[in-house]
């Protein structure tokens, strides 16, 4: 299947998924993106530290990966910084946990869709809470997936042939 153009929930989820390039959590990437009503992108962000801050070394061990959640900055949390117009949907690469679904809530998103679930949150708690406040919410589908995987293959081939 050869794609011309994204849908709007796979075009704000690649975006997304470049995002977490950037992410300093080795163990769980997650990137998003934000949106206005038009569908032009407000902002970008991934999980991190602080600005600045170098990755300490212990926390690239699997061992450490619970006591460094601790420290992590959550993408959604950078994601509503830096932002001039009003927010109306965000993409991320993988569910918000249940704290983040209070920011996203707080800052009036309507729609968010995501590529997979956040496989540490079992209860997917995030989900009741957006029912109770009406956002809407959308796991992309494996078609979607393989959409996105086909547009990113025609950029590999395109600069492929910048070489």
């Amino acid at each position: 299947m050869n794609i011309i153009r994204l849908t709007k929930p796979e075009y704000i989820c690649y975006l997304a998924l470049a995002a977490s390039s950037r992410a300093e959590d080795i163990h769980t990437r997650v990137g998003g993106v934000i949106v206005n009503k038009d569908w032009r992108v407000l902002n970008t962000a991934f999980n991190g530290y602080k600005p600045g801050m170098s990755i300490p070394e212990k926390y690239l061990l699997e061992e450490n990966r619970d006591e460094k959640g601790e420290f992590i900055i959550h993408c959604e949390q950078n994601l509503f910084n830096f932002y001039h117009d009003k927010p109306y949907a965000i993409g991320l690469t993988m569910s918000p946990c249940y704290k983040c679904s209070d920011t996203i809530i707080a800052h009036g998103i309507k729609e968010v869709f995501y590529i997979k679930e956040y496989e540490r949150d079992k209860e997917k708690k995030f989900k009741q809470k957006f029912d109770f406040y009406g956002i809407k919410y959308q796991c992309l589908s494996a078609e979607n997936i393989k959409n996105i995987l086909s547009f990113m293959e025609n950029d590999r081939n395109s600069l492929l042939k910048l070489i």
